[in-house]
């Protein structure tokens, strides 16, 4: 393994042990992480936000405690978000559906949206494009 010396502290902002790279076959270079590693941001009431990012793409978790709410926004950045525990109510331009663990939602760029967790506490993961440097 190599210390990632190459590495830029934009990308991963917020590791706090040194990641290691590994040199794939084709050349390629993965860098690993673990999720109790990334820093824990508290961006509303009851939502904490941890991030990771490459050079174009992103994804975030989110733990949400019961009836924490994301207000309706948009914003030009595709997101997928995939619901792991729990359940939450998306709207996504006026269609609003519940979704549970192991279900999930495209948001295309500049499509309102909002959402709220229900009674328990919810687990989601968002994958981004482009990056969302505000979370970073």
């Amino acid at each position: 393994m190599l210390i990632a010396s190459n590495v830029k502290a934009r990308y991963m902002p917020s590791l706090s042990i040194t990641p290691y790279l590994k040199r794939e076959k084709a050349g390629r270079v993965m860098s690993f992480f673990k999720k109790a590693d990334l820093e824990a941001t508290r961006v509303r009431d009851g939502i904490v936000l941890r991030a990771i990012s490459g050079n174009k793409t992103m994804i975030t978790f989110f733990d949400f405690e019961p009836g924490a709410v994301i207000p309706a926004h948009k914003h030009p950045h595709e997101q997928i978000t995939y619901v792991i525990e729990g359940e939450m109510e998306f709207t996504v331009e006026g269609e609003a559906r519940v979704l549970r663990a192991g279900e999930g939602v495209v948001i295309y760029a500049d499509q309102e949206h909002s959402g709220r967790v229900l009674d328990k506490a919810a687990k989601a993961v968002d994958a981004w494009y482009p990056i969302r440097e505000d979370y970073l």
